[in-house]
């Protein structure tokens, strides 16, 4: 107890003591994190696809906050960004878009639209378990298992002295699934009007 009330003020020394961070460092990471928002989400390009982003990231951060000046800020951020493709700029102030139609080339443009989907499932898709082997063995096993829950039913069916044979297993393998559907949209509802 002794040596835990010994080390709290030699350790908020040490923290209030830190020298705080220079304005241009936050100011060079502010311009990365700028750039790296609308290269990451908005650059279309084959290379910006395939990136390490994070590992992009930790590596950008060290580079720009060594940057001393405006000028040597740009050339790291052009560095880093040079390897996704052609076409990005770097500058405190762009020149306006050229007129379309007026270098003699068809206007090509690029549109992002952020699935729907995606949006409200996040990272999710782009896990392990979206791997095409991996839902191609999920949709198997799936169906497999409700296949073996419309025999059970069949079975009980039968046991209950139903007379049995194709049509019965027909009318099982239709009725069992759908009861399931309809109970899990029935429990649904039930859990969005009660607030859970």
């Amino acid at each position: 107890m002794s040596a835990a009330l010994l080390t709290l003020p030699v350790t908020a020394a040490v923290l209030f003591s830190a020298a705080p961070v220079p304005s241009r460092e936050v100011d060079n990471v502010a311009a990365f994190g700028r750039l790296y928002g609308v290269v990451r989400f908005f650059y279309p390009s084959d290379a910006a696809a395939e990136l390490d982003w994070n590992r992009f990231a930790a590596d950008g951060v060290k580079q720009v906050r060594e940057a001393r000046s405006t000028a040597e800020l740009a050339t790291t951020l052009e560095r880093l960004v040079a390897p996704l493709g052609p076409g990005i700029e770097v500058k405190t102030t762009l020149p306006p878009p050229a007129a379309s139609g007026a270098s003699g080339q068809p206007l090509v443009a690029w549109r992002y639209l952020r699935p729907v989907f995606k949006k409200s499932v996040g990272s999710m898709l782009d896990g392990p378990l979206m791997r095409g082997e991996t839902v191609a063995w999920a949709l198997a096993l799936g169906t497999g298992a409700w296949a073996l829950e419309c025999v059970a039913f069949y079975v009980v069916l039968t046991g209950f002295g139903v007379e049995g044979g194709a049509p019965l297993m027909g009318q099982a393998a239709l009725i069992y699934p759908l009861a399931t559907l309809l109970g899990m949209f029935r429990l649904a509802k039930w859990l969005t009007e009660h607030g859970h």
